[in-house]
């Protein structure tokens, strides 16, 4: 699989098991708490460090572009029926570029973080590798090696944050579209200038480890959303059966 279908696997992957897994944790939420805007506040809280590098990252790259910005805020607030906005930041309106950069921030350093931890701190390519290769009893023995690792638990919890925060919202990818025609425009005649094997070197290196990157991240977070699906529908069933 080349690094762009593996991108584009690991993402739509991503969005299925994400959207199970957030609507599991709010059922649940309900069913104990039985207070929506409770229920907010309690989501805001649980997944905090990832909202702050989120919205964090908005506001320390729009001061080094000069955005001015107004109001900072990490308190969840339903804004309609069905959405929950975690945080925010207020800036003045800006070109597409610096709003695109602006807006680009949370999934970068969101990445680059998951990657860190997941791969540097944690050591879990070693676990998923083995368990894409089908030995799933010497990739239970990897994991249960992580579990032995000092602060795992924080460290988890940190990562299950950070990358459930860190794609874009709506807003966020307002000024990609012009930025991104922008761009292409301005490397055809650079690209085209180059000699064909430095072209294609130059090109090949620069997308393909964008593509694997983002990739290992979004495929990291779907495993681990994966594997907290199973005890959340456990609860959720038992609330249920409860309730009945």
């Amino acid at each position: 699989m080349t690094p762009f279908l593996g991108l584009i696997a690991s993402l739509l992957i991503l969005l299925i098991i994400r959207r199970k897994f957030t609507q599991l944790l709010f059922d649940v939420l309900m069913g104990v708490m039985q207070n929506k805007r409770v229920v907010g506040l309690i989501y805001g809280f649980l997944f905090l460090p990832g909202v702050l590098l989120h919205e964090g990252s908005h506001w320390v790259v729009a001061k080094l572009l000069r955005v001015r910005t107004h109001r900072f805020s990490l308190v969840p607030t339903w804004i309609d029926e069905g959405t929950l906005r975690f945080g925010y930041v207020e800036m003045t309106k800006t070109d597409h570029f610096r709003a695109s950069l602006v807006g680009l921030a949370p999934m970068v350093l969101g990445t680059a973080a998951v990657l860190l931890i997941a791969l540097e701190v944690l050591a879990l390519d070693v676990v998923f590798g083995v368990m894409i290769e089908g030995d799933l009893s010497l990739a239970y023995a990897q994991f249960m090696g992580v579990l032995n690792q000092p602060d795992v638990w924080l460290w988890m919890y940190l990562l299950i944050t950070i990358s459930n925060m860190m794609l874009p919202s709506a807003s966020d990818r307002a000024s990609w579209v012009p930025v991104g025609v922008f761009l292409a425009l301005l490397l055809i005649p650079v690209i085209l200038w180059q000699p064909e094997v430095a072209r294609i070197e130059w090109l090949n290196g620069l997308v393909d480890g964008s593509f694997k990157s983002l990739a290992t991240a979004f495929g990291v977070t779907a495993i681990l959303d994966l594997l907290l699906i199973l005890p959340l529908w456990v609860i959720d069933r038992l609330l249920g059966a409860r309730r009945a």
